[in-house]
């Protein structure tokens, strides 16, 4: 199966989920982020960035990692015509954007989404 197909057939599986199922794969996906974190404590004296979800997208439960594990994470700022990263002050807010108030960071390490990708 190609790459296009896959993705078509992932994206086309995610869309069908109910809210309750993308809640519950969230809060999976934040409890693999903890054993990743935990098993690479290294990284949580670095600066990591996440993503402000879209609606219905299946992110991290940003609220319960920052919780289980001392990790500081800046979110997308719209700097100008380019992406740049801010940590909140307080918990994330906005979309696909970070909203005011922040102070600008250079991440050490990202979590990027995707969606059936390959290398």
């Amino acid at each position: 199966m190609g790459k296009d197909i896959l993705r078509s057939e992932l994206l086309r599986s995610l869309t069908a989920l109910s809210n309750d199922e993308i809640q519950s794969l969230s809060f999976s996906v934040t409890n693999q982020i903890i054993k990743l974190l935990k098993m690479f404590p290294e990284l949580t004296s670095q600066i990591g960035a996440g993503y402000l979800p879209l609606e219905a997208e299946i992110a991290p439960v940003y609220q319960a990692l920052l919780h289980a594990v001392p990790v500081t994470l800046a979110y997308p700022i719209k700097n100008g015509d380019a992406m740049g990263f801010a940590i909140p002050d307080g918990m994330p807010r906005g979309r696909i954007w970070l909203d005011r108030p922040y102070h600008e960071v250079k991440p050490d390490w990202l979590f990027i989404p995707g969606v059936g990708f390959g290398l």
